[in-house]
């Protein structure tokens, strides 16, 4: 499980500010954030993609945000050398490249340097953090 937190600071000290427009900024953001992870999520067979949930827990102004495949922490930080089994990659290579037989080079490859990492949660998070939430901000208090 990935865990990534969006912290408001220094909200408090305007005297416009209220909790409901932080509250809104803070829904929007987390949205917005589940949908550029989804978007950016590499695809094969979509389970990553479809993986990726939001769960609002509105009373306790928490969002938790997740991709519950069980190999989304190596797509999104890659993974040290391992011996991969050969089936799944037969099949990756057959729908993916059209020929199995490349999953062997693909079954090396992962042996000697394991899996190169292809974040979506992380972009997803500064893309937030950097352009949306600022949006979010100036549109809320404007």
């Amino acid at each position: 499980m990935l865990d990534f937190n969006i912290e408001l600071k220094g909200m408090d000290n305007g005297e416009n500010l209220t909790n409901d427009k932080l509250k809104k900024v803070l829904m929007k953001s987390m949205f917005k954030m589940e949908e550029l992870a989804i978007d950016s999520a590499p695809f094969d067979q979509g389970l990553l993609r479809a993986g990726i949930t939001l769960f609002p827990q509105i009373l306790a102004n928490k969002y938790v945000l997740v991709s519950n495949t069980n190999y989304s922490a190596s797509i999104e930080y890659g993974s040290r050398p391992f011996y991969a089994p050969i089936q799944p990659l037969k099949e990756w290579a057959r729908r993916k490249l059209g020929d199995e037989n490349i999953a062997y080079a693909v079954q090396a490859k992962i042996a000697k340097v394991g899996i190169t990492a292809s974040p979506f949660f992380r972009p997803a998070l500064s893309q937030v953090q950097t352009y949306w939430l600022p949006q979010y901000m100036t549109e809320s208090f404007s």
